[in-house]
């Protein structure tokens, strides 16, 4: 189980948040942002400045892309 997200440090917020956003796949950035704040409104909340935070760490990593049209998509992990 989570745990509440005042106790969590940022890396933890991110790693949460990568594996549940691949699997919901979110289009957009605002679709992204309400997805993590609806996933960590049982744990905490979460601002929505925090979530935007968290897609920028997921964009540094390059866990997630976003086009010029605001399009999202998530680049293919290789296993090797």
């Amino acid at each position: 189980a989570a745990k509440n997200t005042k106790s969590m440090t940022h890396d933890e917020r991110v790693a949460y948040a990568r594996e549940r956003l691949r699997k919901l796949n979110p289009k957009t950035k605002d679709a992204a942002i309400h997805s993590i704040e609806a996933m960590f409104q049982f744990h905490g909340g979460i601002s929505k400045e925090d979530a935007d935070q968290i897609i920028s760490s997921l964009r540094k990593e390059k866990s997630l892309t976003i086009d010029g049209q605001s399009r999202m998509s998530f680049p293919i992990i290789s296993s090797k």
